[in-house]
């Protein structure tokens, strides 16, 4: 009967541990697929800034590429456009990073989820707190 047991045990250990190498593997897949799709984001807007960039300023003041001038916007303005959206399009790709970097921190570390779960909770808390102090206290 002992035996029975131990290797009942032994077999239920190595079960847990299997189970907690396919969790590891499909997290490390899930990783890798999130992380192509954003190298493929990534490379989508590069191409767009390219296709941008490949545009002369003579072709967009004649019209021909695809955008066309109302009222007095000139070379100059289309300068700064272009740097504008390539500004934005930075922005975005270094939130995106940050929320990839952040989301991925959740995903395997469980602690730092916890951790993660308890500041935006307290925060919550926090800001009821204020608009509840400020509604009772400052009435006008």
């Amino acid at each position: 009967m002992r035996q029975l047991e131990t290797n009942v045990r032994i077999l239920r250990d190595e079960l847990l541990d299997k189970q907690a190498h396919i969790e590891k593997v499909i997290s490390e897949k899930n990783s890798i697929q999130f992380q192509l799709e954003n190298e493929l984001n990534r490379s989508r807007a590069l191409e767009l800034i390219v296709q941008t960039r490949n545009v002369t300023d003579s072709d967009l003041e004649s019209g021909k590429g695809g955008i066309r001038f109302r009222g007095s916007m000139g070379p100059r303005h289309v300068a700064e456009a272009r740097s504008q959206t390539e500004l934005v399009t930075r922005a975005r790709l270094a939130l995106d990073d940050i929320g990839m970097m952040l989301v991925s921190t959740l995903r395997l570390n469980p602690n730092f989820r916890i951790a993660f779960l308890m500041y935006v909770v307290l925060i919550h808390l926090w800001v009821v707190y204020v608009l509840y102090h400020f509604s009772t206290h400052l009435k006008v």
